[in-house]
């Protein structure tokens, strides 16, 4: 998800960040459970991971992106997301389930929490 970036010193070396900054960020995803640490392979320095936690955030970080490329993107340089299976590009789709998959502005409602879905008491925990 993050251009296959995994180690502290390509994460500070894409971000161009200090690397105190860069350690507290990367700290913090890993208390929220986003990140695991893991060994390198062969034994190298230690990677970030996402977990399960972090890889549901594919969704939120597509959506991002493309409203940056569009709105925010000054020199027309697009990021672009690839499914690894085919290479075919990803793109975030919000579509009615009634409508025939046609787009439209959505309304917000609040129901009961369903299987998988963190409860209450999970989404209440101190960070």
């Amino acid at each position: 998800m993050f251009a296959g970036i995994t180690r502290f010193t390509d994460f500070q070396r894409s971000l161009d960040i200090a690397p105190n900054v860069l350690a507290k960020r990367l700290g913090e995803f890993v208390g929220a459970g986003i990140f695991e640490l893991r060994p390198g392979s062969g034994g190298s320095r230690t990677e970030y991971v996402l977990t399960r936690k972090g890889r549901e955030l594919q969704p939120i970080i597509v959506a991002l992106t493309e409203w940056g490329n569009r709105w925010a993107d000054q020199d027309d340089n697009p990021i672009t997301f690839e499914h690894e299976g085919c290479g075919g590009q990803v793109a975030l789709r919000m579509e009615c389930s009634c409508c025939d998959g046609q787009p439209s502005p959505v309304e917000v409602k609040r129901g009961p929490v369903g299987p998988g879905e963190p409860t209450s008491q999970q989404k209440a925990r101190p960070g």
